[in-house]
């Protein structure tokens, strides 16, 4: 069964047409699904397997591929979040969404350079324009021009005035950047001047994705024995709100 089927139809009038359109209202509502969703005889949870895709479990579980809709409105996560990636997929996300490189700096560097200023590693002669500045964990990211890195320990300048400097700490791939500090299970603030303490975690972007990614791969789905009366109970409240 197409999940939008079902929609009951409504005229609208698109802008300065004259005549009416007939189309699906995609914001009907019927609460069948979140009546059960809570209710244990209705569900059983598995764990997802690492890149199969909706149709393919609602194939695997119910004999049809087409039940892959009751995923999202029986899992809150899979609707905010989306479906969760395969870890090379998560990876090409990663990379994709942070592609850029994170310096960071355990001094004040506010009053020395700005967003849109080009920098230059006076050892690595590395330059890139600043895209962010984050003084509440000392980093600052740039587009770095060419494939050569920047040099731990080295001076940083501002190109169009050589007199303001920093030292760099260390630097990483964007997507490998701290995100935040956890210290146990709790995000802590740091000290983006001082070292960073043992008792404190770092949680990259990546880290961050690859959690909530694996966090989701828990699901409640319909029993196998009661998905054919869901879906039919669904539809039919659905057509009901024509």
């Amino acid at each position: 069964m197409s999940f939008f089927q079902n929609f009951p139809l409504q005229r609208y009038k698109f802008g300065s047409e004259a005549e009416d359109t007939l189309i699906q209202n995609l914001s009907a509502y019927v609460d069948i699904i979140d009546n059960i969703k809570n209710n244990i005889s209705f569900y059983n949870k598995i764990v997802l397997r690492d890149g199969t895709r909706p149709d393919q479990l609602s194939q695997q579980l119910y004999g049809t591929p087409n039940y892959y809709w009751t995923f999202y409105l029986m899992n809150d996560h899979v609707r905010k979040f989306g479906w969760p990636l395969s870890m090379r997929a998560l990876e090409t996300f990663a990379k994709k969404k942070y592609p850029n490189t994170t310096l960071v700096i355990r001094e004040y560097f506010y009053d020395k350079f700005s967003v849109g200023q080009t920098v230059r590693g006076q050892t690595s002669n590395v330059s890139g324009v600043i895209l962010n500045m984050n003084s509440d964990l000392g980093q600052i990211t740039v587009k770095k021009t060419g494939s050569s890195n920047f040099q731990a320990s080295e001076t940083i300048e501002l190109v169009s005035d050589t007199t303001k400097t920093v030292v760099l700490n260390s630097f990483s791939d964007e997507y490998n950047a701290a995100r935040f500090y956890r210290s146990g299970t709790e995000q802590v603030d740091i000290d983006p001047t001082a070292a960073i303490g043992a008792t404190l975690t770092k949680v990259s972007h990546i880290n961050y994705y690859t959690e909530r990614n694996t966090n989701s791969l828990l699901l409640r789905v319909i029993k196998p024995a009661s998905v054919t009366g869901v879906v039919s109970q669904y539809g039919s409240s659905l057509r009901s709100n024509a």
